[in-house]
């Protein structure tokens, strides 16, 4: 078995019925999926790679990690909103951060 790990934010968050027509693009990868892989969206609404990682929702996906496991990364939207100290980052903080989370996969 396979898995593809999404973390990211509302970009790329899987959407249910109840906020149609809001939908991520993790709504369609769990339609275009082979049989051996399993897609677990871990995305959240609202994330900045900076939210993502104090809200401890880095360390979430860490604990779930699996043999076979591939993440997908999808920051940027709530990083830009500087004048939000609790998401807000720099280009050069969000680039670290990124760098960050990909080495904690790797």
């Amino acid at each position: 078995m396979n898995y593809v790990f999404m973390i990211g934010d509302s970009l790329m968050h899987f959407n249910n019925i109840k906020t149609f027509p809001q939908a991520g693009w993790g709504n369609g990868l769990s339609l275009l999926k082979k049989n051996d892989t399993i897609v677990i969206d871990l995305a959240e609404n609202g994330e900045s790679t900076k939210s993502y990682i104090s809200k401890g929702l880095l360390a979430r996906l860490m604990q779930e990690l699996k043999e076979n496991s591939y993440v997908i990364i999808s920051f940027g939207n709530n990083d830009e909103k500087i004048d939000d100290n609790s998401r807000g980052t720099t280009l050069d903080d969000c680039k670290k951060n990124l760098l960050y989370m990909a080495e904690c996969v790797e």
